[in-house]
Protein backbone atom coordinates (compact mmCIF):
# COMPACT_ATOMS: atom_id res chain seq x y z
CA UNK A 1 0.00 0.00 0.00
CA UNK A 2 1.61 3.12 -1.13
CA UNK A 3 2.12 6.13 1.36
CA UNK A 4 0.33 9.71 0.75
CA UNK A 5 2.08 12.31 2.11
CA UNK A 6 -0.88 14.48 1.46
CA UNK A 7 -3.01 12.84 3.88
CA UNK A 8 -0.60 12.63 6.58
CA UNK A 9 0.33 15.86 6.94
CA UNK A 10 3.40 17.14 10.03
CA UNK A 11 1.77 17.25 12.88
CA UNK A 12 2.60 18.63 16.86
CA UNK A 13 0.47 17.43 19.19
CA UNK A 14 0.11 18.06 23.09
CA UNK A 15 -1.21 15.46 25.46
CA UNK A 16 -2.26 16.54 28.52
CA UNK A 17 -3.12 14.14 31.41
CA UNK A 18 -5.32 15.29 34.08
CA UNK A 19 -5.95 12.95 36.80
CA UNK A 20 -5.36 9.91 34.92
CA UNK A 21 -7.83 10.89 31.90
CA UNK A 22 -6.04 11.70 28.32
CA UNK A 23 -7.79 15.26 27.94
CA UNK A 24 -6.09 16.77 24.85
CA UNK A 25 -7.43 14.51 22.19
CA UNK A 26 -11.21 15.54 23.41
CA UNK A 27 -10.38 19.23 23.63
CA UNK A 28 -8.12 20.10 20.74
CA UNK A 29 -10.37 22.58 19.79
CA UNK A 30 -10.23 24.36 22.80
CA UNK A 31 -6.55 24.81 22.68
CA UNK A 32 -4.60 28.34 22.57
CA UNK A 33 -1.52 27.45 22.69
CA UNK A 34 0.94 24.97 25.18
CA UNK A 35 4.67 26.38 26.56
CA UNK A 36 7.08 23.68 28.25
CA UNK A 37 10.22 25.11 29.58
CA UNK A 38 12.69 23.04 30.65
CA UNK A 39 15.69 23.81 32.29
CA UNK A 40 19.13 22.20 33.37
CA UNK A 41 19.55 23.87 36.20
CA UNK A 42 18.55 26.55 38.88
CA UNK A 43 14.51 26.65 38.44
CA UNK A 44 11.56 24.18 38.17
CA UNK A 45 10.67 22.91 34.32
CA UNK A 46 6.96 24.60 34.39
CA UNK A 47 3.60 24.11 31.59
CA UNK A 48 1.55 26.88 30.66
CA UNK A 49 -2.10 25.92 28.84
CA UNK A 50 -4.08 28.07 27.19
CA UNK A 51 -7.45 27.81 26.17
CA UNK A 52 -10.29 29.26 24.28
CA UNK A 53 -13.28 29.11 26.74
CA UNK A 54 -16.45 30.07 25.12
CA UNK A 55 -18.72 27.52 26.08
CA UNK A 56 -17.13 27.75 29.77
CA UNK A 57 -16.71 24.29 30.28
CA UNK A 58 -13.28 25.01 31.78
CA UNK A 59 -15.08 27.64 34.57
CA UNK A 60 -17.49 25.01 35.16
CA UNK A 61 -17.62 20.89 34.38
CA UNK A 62 -14.00 20.94 33.55
CA UNK A 63 -12.69 23.45 36.01
CA UNK A 64 -9.85 22.00 38.43
CA UNK A 65 -8.44 23.20 41.43
CA UNK A 66 -4.70 23.89 42.38
CA UNK A 67 -2.57 21.19 43.53
CA UNK A 68 -3.81 19.16 40.55
CA UNK A 69 -1.41 16.62 38.76
CA UNK A 70 -0.62 16.43 35.33
CA UNK A 71 1.10 14.55 32.70
CA UNK A 72 2.22 16.27 29.65
CA UNK A 73 3.90 15.07 26.82
CA UNK A 74 5.24 16.13 22.65
CA UNK A 75 3.85 13.93 19.95
CA UNK A 76 4.98 14.56 16.46
CA UNK A 77 3.91 12.28 13.69
CA UNK A 78 5.40 12.71 10.16
CA UNK A 79 7.78 15.56 11.41
CA UNK A 80 11.63 14.53 9.99
CA UNK A 81 10.23 11.92 7.60
CA UNK A 82 7.03 9.98 6.40
CA UNK A 83 5.27 7.76 8.74
CA UNK A 84 7.41 8.20 11.48
CA UNK A 85 6.34 8.86 15.15
CA UNK A 86 8.77 10.29 17.90
CA UNK A 87 7.90 11.38 21.50
CA UNK A 88 8.74 13.62 24.12
CA UNK A 89 8.48 13.25 28.08
CA UNK A 90 7.74 16.66 29.35
CA UNK A 91 7.32 15.05 32.66
CA UNK A 92 4.96 15.42 35.80
CA UNK A 93 3.77 18.74 36.87
CA UNK A 94 1.10 20.20 39.74
CA UNK A 95 -1.34 22.98 39.09
CA UNK A 96 0.37 25.84 40.45
CA UNK A 97 -2.09 28.63 39.18
CA UNK A 98 -4.87 29.43 37.09
CA UNK A 99 -5.84 32.74 35.45
CA UNK A 100 -9.04 33.80 33.54
CA UNK A 101 -9.50 36.56 31.37
CA UNK A 102 -12.14 38.26 29.36
CA UNK A 103 -14.18 38.45 26.74
CA UNK A 104 -13.63 36.42 25.24
CA UNK A 105 -12.95 33.99 28.02
CA UNK A 106 -9.27 32.31 28.31
CA UNK A 107 -8.26 30.15 30.76
CA UNK A 108 -4.33 29.81 31.04
CA UNK A 109 -3.25 27.24 33.70
CA UNK A 110 0.23 27.25 35.25
CA UNK A 111 1.75 24.05 36.14
CA UNK A 112 5.27 23.50 37.55
CA UNK A 113 7.38 19.91 37.73
CA UNK A 114 6.93 18.03 40.77
CA UNK A 115 8.08 18.01 43.51
CA UNK A 116 6.91 21.60 44.24
CA UNK A 117 8.38 23.94 46.23
CA UNK A 118 6.42 22.95 49.68
CA UNK A 119 6.46 25.60 52.70
CA UNK A 120 8.93 28.07 53.73
CA UNK A 121 11.15 26.85 56.77
CA UNK A 122 14.25 27.70 58.99
CA UNK A 123 16.96 25.52 60.12
CA UNK A 124 20.26 25.25 60.81
CA UNK A 125 22.37 22.58 59.20
CA UNK A 126 25.64 21.90 60.95
CA UNK A 127 28.26 19.27 59.90
CA UNK A 128 26.37 17.54 57.04
CA UNK A 129 26.95 16.68 53.46
CA UNK A 130 25.72 18.52 50.79
CA UNK A 131 24.22 14.83 49.82
CA UNK A 132 22.56 14.47 53.05
CA UNK A 133 21.33 17.59 53.06
CA UNK A 134 19.70 16.68 49.46
CA UNK A 135 18.67 13.20 50.71
CA UNK A 136 16.61 14.94 53.58
CA UNK A 137 15.17 17.07 51.77
CA UNK A 138 13.97 14.51 49.07
CA UNK A 139 12.73 12.13 52.33
CA UNK A 140 10.28 15.12 53.38
CA UNK A 141 8.56 16.05 49.58
CA UNK A 142 8.42 11.89 49.45
CA UNK A 143 10.96 11.76 46.25
CA UNK A 144 13.99 9.74 44.90
CA UNK A 145 17.42 11.34 44.77
CA UNK A 146 20.12 10.89 42.13
CA UNK A 147 23.66 12.62 43.26
CA UNK A 148 26.65 13.19 41.03
CA UNK A 149 28.99 15.46 42.47
CA UNK A 150 31.44 15.37 45.16
CA UNK A 151 30.32 14.66 48.49
CA UNK A 152 31.32 18.19 50.55
CA UNK A 153 30.87 18.31 54.22
CA UNK A 154 29.32 22.02 54.98
CA UNK A 155 30.25 23.61 58.98
CA UNK A 156 26.98 25.02 58.82
CA UNK A 157 24.11 26.30 56.29
CA UNK A 158 20.98 28.14 58.18
CA UNK A 159 17.72 27.62 55.81
CA UNK A 160 15.99 31.45 56.74
CA UNK A 161 12.51 31.11 55.85
CA UNK A 162 13.19 29.65 52.44
CA UNK A 163 11.38 26.51 50.81
CA UNK A 164 12.90 23.40 50.62
CA UNK A 165 13.81 23.28 46.93
CA UNK A 166 14.87 26.89 47.05
CA UNK A 167 17.47 26.26 49.99
CA UNK A 168 18.52 23.22 47.90
CA UNK A 169 18.98 25.59 44.94
CA UNK A 170 21.43 28.05 46.44
CA UNK A 171 23.22 25.23 48.34
CA UNK A 172 24.03 23.94 45.14
CA UNK A 173 24.98 26.92 43.27
CA UNK A 174 27.49 28.04 46.24
CA UNK A 175 29.56 24.84 45.22
CA UNK A 176 29.13 25.00 41.65
CA UNK A 177 26.36 21.70 41.40
CA UNK A 178 23.60 21.79 39.30
CA UNK A 179 20.21 20.76 40.69
CA UNK A 180 17.27 19.11 38.19
CA UNK A 181 13.97 18.64 39.50
CA UNK A 182 12.04 16.01 37.09
CA UNK A 183 9.53 13.26 37.37
CA UNK A 184 9.50 12.95 41.07
CA UNK A 185 13.22 13.27 41.42
CA UNK A 186 15.77 15.70 42.32
CA UNK A 187 19.16 15.45 40.41
CA UNK A 188 22.23 16.98 40.97
CA UNK A 189 25.61 17.09 39.52
CA UNK A 190 28.91 18.99 39.49
CA UNK A 191 28.06 21.86 36.23
CA UNK A 192 32.09 22.09 35.22
CA UNK A 193 31.83 18.32 35.05
CA UNK A 194 29.05 18.53 32.88
CA UNK A 195 31.17 20.78 30.78
CA UNK A 196 33.82 18.71 30.09
CA UNK A 197 31.26 16.07 28.59
CA UNK A 198 31.66 15.66 24.72
CA UNK A 199 29.27 17.16 22.47
CA UNK A 200 26.10 14.80 21.78
CA UNK A 201 25.54 16.43 18.80
CA UNK A 202 26.22 19.00 15.95
CA UNK A 203 24.34 21.49 14.32
CA UNK A 204 24.87 24.19 11.38
CA UNK A 205 23.13 27.31 13.51
CA UNK A 206 21.46 28.39 9.50
CA UNK A 207 20.24 24.85 9.19
CA UNK A 208 17.91 25.12 12.70
CA UNK A 209 17.54 28.40 13.28
CA UNK A 210 15.46 31.06 12.04
CA UNK A 211 17.28 33.50 13.99
CA UNK A 212 19.52 33.78 16.91
CA UNK A 213 21.17 36.36 19.00
CA UNK A 214 25.09 36.15 20.66
CA UNK A 215 26.01 38.12 23.34
CA UNK A 216 29.76 38.41 24.34
CA UNK A 217 29.62 40.18 27.71
CA UNK A 218 34.23 40.16 27.72
CA UNK A 219 33.27 42.73 30.81
CA UNK A 220 31.89 39.56 32.78
CA UNK A 221 35.19 37.30 32.29
CA UNK A 222 36.80 36.82 35.23
CA UNK A 223 40.73 35.27 36.25
CA UNK A 224 40.46 34.95 39.92
CA UNK A 225 38.42 35.35 43.31
CA UNK A 226 39.21 36.92 46.07
CA UNK A 227 37.12 35.57 49.27
CA UNK A 228 36.66 35.96 53.21
CA UNK A 229 37.22 33.12 55.38
CA UNK A 230 37.54 32.82 59.43
CA UNK A 231 38.64 29.52 60.34
CA UNK A 232 36.83 27.72 63.46
CA UNK A 233 38.12 29.49 66.96
CA UNK A 234 39.55 32.42 65.07
CA UNK A 235 38.77 35.92 65.31
CA UNK A 236 40.84 36.76 62.48
CA UNK A 237 39.49 36.85 58.76
CA UNK A 238 41.86 36.22 56.37
CA UNK A 239 41.62 36.27 52.68
CA UNK A 240 42.06 33.73 49.76
CA UNK A 241 43.12 34.04 46.41
CA UNK A 242 41.99 31.68 43.95
CA UNK A 243 43.04 32.08 40.22
CA UNK A 244 44.75 34.60 38.91
CA UNK A 245 44.74 38.85 40.09
CA UNK A 246 44.14 40.04 36.70
CA UNK A 247 40.17 40.35 37.02
CA UNK A 248 39.14 39.40 40.52
CA UNK A 249 35.70 38.71 41.37
CA UNK A 250 34.73 39.48 45.19
CA UNK A 251 31.81 37.25 46.18
CA UNK A 252 29.64 38.65 49.19
CA UNK A 253 29.54 34.80 50.56
CA UNK A 254 32.17 34.06 52.85
CA UNK A 255 33.89 30.57 54.17
CA UNK A 256 34.55 28.86 57.66
CA UNK A 257 38.22 27.51 56.19
CA UNK A 258 40.47 27.40 53.68
CA UNK A 259 39.09 23.92 52.17
CA UNK A 260 35.98 25.47 51.65
CA UNK A 261 36.87 29.08 50.46
CA UNK A 262 38.98 27.13 47.53
CA UNK A 263 35.68 25.41 46.91
CA UNK A 264 33.48 28.29 46.89
CA UNK A 265 35.96 30.48 45.06
CA UNK A 266 35.94 28.14 42.17
CA UNK A 267 32.16 27.27 42.17
CA UNK A 268 32.32 31.21 42.22
CA UNK A 269 34.73 31.78 39.02
CA UNK A 270 32.44 29.17 37.36
CA UNK A 271 28.99 30.82 37.63
CA UNK A 272 30.49 34.31 36.63
CA UNK A 273 32.39 33.05 33.36
CA UNK A 274 29.15 30.63 32.22
CA UNK A 275 27.47 33.82 31.12
CA UNK A 276 30.18 35.05 29.75
CA UNK A 277 29.11 34.24 26.13
CA UNK A 278 25.58 33.37 25.66
CA UNK A 279 23.53 31.85 22.90
CA UNK A 280 20.12 32.28 22.27
CA UNK A 281 18.14 30.40 19.12
CA UNK A 282 14.82 30.04 17.95
CA UNK A 283 14.39 26.89 15.93
CA UNK A 284 12.68 24.22 14.33
CA UNK A 285 10.20 21.85 16.54
CA UNK A 286 11.16 18.73 17.34
CA UNK A 287 14.97 19.59 16.44
CA UNK A 288 16.69 17.12 19.45
CA UNK A 289 18.67 19.85 21.75
CA UNK A 290 18.39 18.94 25.31
CA UNK A 291 19.29 21.09 28.67
CA UNK A 292 21.73 19.42 30.74
CA UNK A 293 23.79 18.13 27.74
CA UNK A 294 26.73 19.81 25.32
CA UNK A 295 26.16 20.36 21.64
CA UNK A 296 29.04 21.80 18.48
CA UNK A 297 27.30 24.92 16.85
CA UNK A 298 28.71 25.96 13.57
CA UNK A 299 27.58 28.91 11.56
CA UNK A 300 29.00 31.38 13.73
CA UNK A 301 32.72 32.06 12.53
CA UNK A 302 34.72 32.00 15.62
CA UNK A 303 32.04 32.25 17.75
CA UNK A 304 31.28 28.29 16.17
CA UNK A 305 32.10 25.90 19.04
CA UNK A 306 30.95 23.54 21.57
CA UNK A 307 27.92 25.42 24.26
CA UNK A 308 26.51 24.06 26.97
CA UNK A 309 22.37 24.28 26.81
CA UNK A 310 20.69 25.98 29.79
CA UNK A 311 17.39 25.98 28.89
CA UNK A 312 14.76 24.81 26.14
CA UNK A 313 11.06 26.27 25.87
CA UNK A 314 8.77 24.22 23.43
CA UNK A 315 6.08 26.23 22.18
CA UNK A 316 2.98 24.76 20.22
CA UNK A 317 0.48 27.04 18.80
CA UNK A 318 -2.86 26.55 16.73
CA UNK A 319 -2.51 24.58 13.67
CA UNK A 320 0.35 22.83 14.64
CA UNK A 321 3.19 25.18 14.54
CA UNK A 322 6.27 24.40 16.94
CA UNK A 323 8.84 25.69 18.15
CA UNK A 324 11.69 25.67 20.54
CA UNK A 325 13.73 28.42 21.70
CA UNK A 326 17.01 27.42 23.11
CA UNK A 327 19.52 29.01 25.58
CA UNK A 328 23.09 28.09 25.61
CA UNK A 329 26.71 28.90 27.49
CA UNK A 330 29.79 29.00 25.43
CA UNK A 331 32.35 25.89 26.76
CA UNK A 332 34.95 25.86 24.19
CA UNK A 333 34.79 28.12 20.55
CA UNK A 334 36.97 28.58 17.35
CA UNK A 335 38.09 32.09 18.39
CA UNK A 336 39.27 30.45 22.11
CA UNK A 337 41.93 27.76 20.02
CA UNK A 338 42.95 30.47 17.76
CA UNK A 339 43.95 32.73 20.42
CA UNK A 340 45.56 30.00 22.47
CA UNK A 341 47.69 29.29 19.62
Amino acid sequence: MSYDFVNAPRRALAKIEIQGSTVWGGISSYNRDLTFTEVASGETDSLDIKLHDCDNHWLNDWLIDKGTRLLARIELENWDKQNEYRTIDCGEFICDSIKVTGYPIEVVIRSISIPVNGTKNTKKWEKVSVSAIAQDICNNLGVGLEYYADNIVIKSQTQSQQTDIDFLFKVCQEYGFGMKVYKNKIIIFDRAKQDEAESVGSFEVGAISESFELSDNEEGFYTGVKMKYKNEGEDTEREYIYGEKEKMLTPSTTASSIQEAQIKSKAALYNANSTAIKLKMNCMGGTPIYPGSNYYFSGLGKYSGKYGVDKATHYIGENDFYTISVEAHAINLEKDDAAAN
